[in-house]
């Protein structure tokens, strides 16, 4: 096993801007390790159950150094463990390499799990070619098990000859959440190079959110007319042309809002006045960080009559336990950025960011 210290910086890609106060994975890609396997001298402390594991195979694929799994004549499970890499409720990426040779008895794929059988990942079926597969999993245990999986991916089974294989190399074990432990920095550049700038504060415990700015609705109080549509009682609205309805003035720039539209009949998109998504498809929840323009906008398809029967839009003011949120300083309270570009692009398609330790 080898440990290796986490990285000071992270540069990567992000994709959306969900990471202000709720997913606080949104931004993880290419996580300093926590754990790294090295099979070039032995098998790592690794174990076998029902079969038994050999270190520094060489050869498989086109590729040395390989753990590999032989399986016993035992009816039953049959996998490898690594019992000690792991902390018990945390969120972990796992990254792997394997091969399975074609034409055995009964192996013909493997799943990841922990010890105790949970957070099974998909049944991973490539034959005869080195695959490299990632998975998150929350561990309920220390144990990072590999069960053989047959060709129906039953975990079960018998193989009588005692000879089936896997191999695996290059494992990485990464936590998910090693930034937000209130003594790193952010900085978001969108598009066009502007930057926000924060402290990542502590992980959360549990999503907090404001009463609904549409707890109760009418669209004949204060909705009006936009592109072709207009109010025709308290919970419908119809369009002429593509358009829809406005209520202007109800969202503050740089907060983040959870919404829900949901309709009776023919189906609406929420989104502000400027034309960015807060909802694109019925009943479901949308995250958005809401921009300069503040009115919200329910928009359909020409010659429509939207009967709606659900439209929430709640600011989220805690982060839930796959989050946190942003300050303005380290240790601060104050929850906003450290510096903000005034002319910052909200919800585009992609983002760049830094995460920094601070000294």
């Amino acid at each position: 096993m080898i440990l290796i210290p986490p990285k000071i910086d992270y540069k990567g890609t992000i994709t959306g801007l969900r990471i202000s106060a709720v997913d606080g994975t949104a931004f993880i890609d290419n996580l300093p390790y926590t754990y790294q396997s090295d099979f070039s001298a032995g098998v790592d402390g690794w174990t076998a159950t029902r079969g038994t594991v050999n270190g520094n195979i060489d050869s498989i694929g086109g590729a040395d150094n390989w753990l590999r799994f032989t399986c016993d004549t035992s009816s039953g499970t049959h996998w490898v463990l690594e019992p000690t890499a792991l902390v018990a409720g945390k969120k972990y990426k796992v990254t792997l390499k394997y091969y399975i040779p074609s034409g055995q008895t009964k192996i013909a794929g493997i799943t990841i799990r922990d010890t105790s059988g949970n957070g099974v990942s998909a049944n991973l079926l490539t034959l005869d070619a080195i695959t490299t597969y990632s998975y998150d999993i929350v561990m309920t245990n220390t144990g990072l098990r590999i069960d053989a999986t047959d060709s129906a991916g039953g975990i079960t089974f018998q193989d009588a000859g005692g000879d089936d294989v896997f191999y695996i190399k290059d494992i990485t074990i990464s936590e998910i959440t090693p930034y937000i432990d209130g003594n790193h920095s952010i900085e978001i550049y969108d598009p066009s190079n502007r930057m926000l700038k924060g402290v990542l504060k502590q992980i959360g415990t549990s999503e907090g959110l404001d009463t609904s700015i549409f707890a109760t609705y009418n669209f004949t109080s204060g909705w009006i007319n936009n592109g072709g549509g207009s109010p025709v009682d308290a919970d419908t609205f119809s369009t002429v042309a593509s358009g829809g309805i406005i209520k202007a003035a109800v969202t503050t720039n740089g907060r983040l809002y959870k919404s829900q539209l949901v309709t009776a009949a023919n189906n609406a998109n929420m989104q502000n006045n400027a034309g960015d998504f807060y909802y694109s498809n019925a009943g479901a929840v949308s995250y958005k960080t809401a921009n300069s323009n503040s009115g919200v906008l329910l928009f359909a398809g020409a010659g429509q009559t939207v009967d709606v029967t659900t439209l929430s839009m709640q600011q989220v003011l805690t982060p839930s336990s796959t989050g946190c949120t942003i300050v303005s300083a380290k240790a601060g309270d104050t929850y906003n950025w450290t510096y903000k570009n005034s002319s910052f692009a909200y919800n585009q398609s992609s983002y760049f960011c830094i995460i920094k330790a601070i000294r």
